[in-house]
């Protein structure tokens, strides 16, 4: 199934410390297939992602890997999407 998330951070500056293993863990996701995409907005601090995962459960769980998810930094909210090409 595939899965369009929004991500929002309250605190930009919170961020800083956990950049190198945010960037790890998420070529590890996108190495497995996960995470097919990532998109950054230019003018506030969201992130979109397409996700490939069995469900929304399964979702929730790959992407709270992410330290800056698994630190409380970044919330997402998920919405199954249909690939339509």
């Amino acid at each position: 199934m595939y899965l369009h998330a929004t991500g929002t951070t309250p605190d930009v500056e919170k961020l800083a410390p956990y950049w190198d293993e945010e960037s790890r863990v998420l070529a590890e996701l996108h190495a497995e297939g996960i995470v097919k995409s990532l998109f950054r907005l230019n003018d506030r601090p969201v992130v979109y992602l397409i996700l490939e995962a069995d469900d929304v459960e399964d979702a929730r769980k790959q992407v709270g890997r992410l330290p800056f998810v698994s630190k409380g930094l970044l919330m997402f909210e998920f919405e199954p999407v249909e690939k339509l090409i």
